[in-house]
């Protein structure tokens, strides 16, 4: 497994995003990575644990795979 340093630090309770997708595969520009995805006005704000933030909806995405940039 790959460690990321999220895009923006907000593996917090007090920051809510408007999803957050848990334990997808993740194509990144070094290979698959498995991780969390949060989302935040359609964009994608942060990847890592995000295991202590809040959500509005969190899809468990274990054994899915998750495109960034290349499906929107």
């Amino acid at each position: 497994m790959t460690l990321l340093t999220p895009l923006v630090e907000f593996n917090n309770p007090l920051f809510r995003y408007d999803l957050i997708l848990e334990n997808g595969t993740v194509m990144m520009p070094q290979g698959l990575v498995f991780t969390d995805v949060g989302v935040l006005n359609g964009k994608i704000v942060s990847f890592g644990t995000l295991k202590n933030a809040t959500a509005t909806q969190r899809i468990n995405a274990k054994g899915l795979h998750i495109l960034p940039g290349l499906i929107s």
